[in-house]
């Protein structure tokens, strides 16, 4: 079979780093406790991932593997069978020595989860795009645009 014959699953992680992706989305954004809100383990990460941000999937399984890794070698155990602090101490070690993947999943889970229609409402938001229905925009002072005027054209008329 060539490599172009090849089938691709939606969902690149297999079960154990599914698991240890639900628990870390949970320690980056936790379910409030009156359930208005949902925590980020409850959203589609990997989808978001794989529609809008696939170059991000690698270095998704850095992390994943990165945290397995510490796990096993601070506490014996997968990440999934630690209790919760010693999961975010854990976590927390990580992010000083490979912060800027941590910031960079950070920023991700954040933007899928906002993207959420349970989040916004739970915020008192309508969900939906700010326009066409529209956001009030107020009208600028066009005068502020008479340097650029005053340069003339600056195109090649073709």
């Amino acid at each position: 079979m060539t490599d172009d014959k090849i089938i691709q699953t939606d969902h690149p992680l297999s079960e154990d780093q599914k698991s240890v992706l639900d628990a870390l989305l949970n320690l980056i954004i936790p379910s409030s406790g009156d359930g208005r809100m949902p925590g980020a383990a409850e959203m589609d990460f990997l989808g978001y991932l794989v529609g809008d941000e696939s170059g991000f999937l690698p270095k998704l399984v850095q992390v994943l593997n990165a945290i397995v890794d510490a796990a096993d070698s601070s506490h014996g155990k997968s990440f999934t069978e630690i209790n919760e602090s010693d999961q975010l101490d854990l976590v927390n070690s990580l992010r000083s020595s490979k912060g800027e993947l941590f910031n960079r999943l950070t920023n991700q889970v954040m933007a899928c989860y906002y993207q959420d229609d349970r989040v916004m409402r739970g915020l008192g938001l309508e969900p939906r795009p700010p326009f066409p229905k529209g956001n009030q925009v107020d009208e600028g002072d066009l005068s502020l645009l008479e340097p650029v005027r005053q340069r003339g054209e600056i195109w090649r008329k073709v």
